[in-house]
């Protein structure tokens, strides 16, 4: 609605009125009232919910910019200023001559809210530029399905949760390279999954996820594996919370959490998993008291870890006994170029 006037009119109304044309926006949402109704009863609409998730959208929104943009600016080339002031330079002699000086004042106001305006439309594509085309992430999560294609859809459906889950997550606690999270699905998800070439758990397995973060590789992992359970452990209370956060909203039963370092957790367990935490030997050092002596899968019980780049080095005092594979031969994407993972039985 926008409401115009004299200063005499709409002084009464609004008493820090300008002098000139009042040529202020105001936005209502007021639908058409035919009969009086009771006011105190508006149907079953929660406004102070639907307040609420208006905020935390426009919060979700502002933090998904803060990470990636510092300054937001709206420009104009030397030759749209010079149009831009030619045009309003004559509307405003021209409404000074025939109108009077309030006029003129009200042409200056409107120019400032054009100004205003453009700046809205350059925020609004700044943010549009910045958002993932669905089309990508569909691609992104149709090579998962491509290479798990017997996943139920309610798998489908958990995997498919977890870009705006961990969006919204990383946006106030750092897991995942702000950077990266726009490959979440083959450089974390795919990535965790890489350990199924090695060996799919049977059902009824333990499995320690050890320096877990925010739930790589074992939340992917807990949904590959329904009925294998998975106990997420990271030394960095924050990062455990986002994980338990995330495996809450998908309904994952299968997990438990832990914040606490590797060396103070003595539950046994059949496998250790782990990413890239630390150094092989350092790993095994750890997790050797956690394994059981039984044994119900196809390999022995074990570390499997992933890592990356030259793995000689690392591997050398397990050389007769580790086991290492290229994730390479089983996913063609150029990230797994370098990717491994590695099996040591204890």
């Amino acid at each position: 609605v926008l409401l115009s006037g004299t200063p005499a009119q709409v002084r009464p109304l609004i008493p820090s009125a300008e002098n000139g044309l009042f040529s202020r926006q105001l936005f209502y949402r007021m639908p058409p009232i035919d009969e009086w109704a009771d006011q105190f009863e508006q149907g079953d609409e929660d406004m102070d919910i639907l307040f609420s998730d208006w905020g935390r959208q426009w919060k979700k929104l502002v933090d998904y910019l803060h990470e990636r943009v510092n300054v937001i600016q709206f420009h104009l080339s030397d030759t749209q200023k010079e149009q831009f002031n030619s045009c309003f330079a004559r509307i405003f002699g021209h409404a000074g001559l025939s109108y009077g000086y309030p006029m003129r004042s009200s042409v200056a106001r409107i120019a400032i809210n054009i100004c205003r305006i453009a700046s809205v439309v350059a925020f609004l594509r700044s943010v549009e530029s910045l958002l993932i085309p669905q089309a990508i992430l569909d691609s992104q999560f149709s090579i998962l399905t491509s290479y798990f294609p017997d996943l139920t859809d309610r798998q489908k459906e958990q995997y498919a949760a977890l870009y705006d889950l961990y969006t919204d997550w990383n946006a106030k606690i750092n897991v995942i390279s702000r950077k990266d999270i726009e490959n979440l699905y083959p450089h974390h998800v795919l990535h965790s999954l890489g350990i199924t070439d090695m060996l799919r758990f049977k059902p009824g397995s333990s499995v320690m996820d050890l320096g877990t973060g925010g739930g790589f590789p074992g939340i992917p992992l807990a949904i590959l594996f329904p009925e294998t359970h998975f106990h997420l452990v990271d030394s960095i209370g924050k990062k455990s919370k986002v994980g338990q956060a995330v495996a809450e909203a998908i309904g994952l039963e299968n997990v438990s959490f832990r914040h606490c370092r590797g060396e103070e957790e003595k539950q046994l367990f059949d496998f250790v998993v782990s990413r890239a935490v630390m150094p092989l030997a350092d790993l095994v050092k750890i997790v050797r008291k956690n394994i059981k002596k039984e044994q119900i899968n196809a390999l022995p019980n074990g570390l499997i870890c992933l890592k990356g780049g030259e793995l000689a080095h690392e591997i050398l005092p397990f050389r007769n006994q580790a086991i290492s594979m290229d994730l390479k031969d089983h996913f063609k994407e150029e990230f797994f170029e370098t990717k491994k993972v590695v099996y040591v039985p204890l």
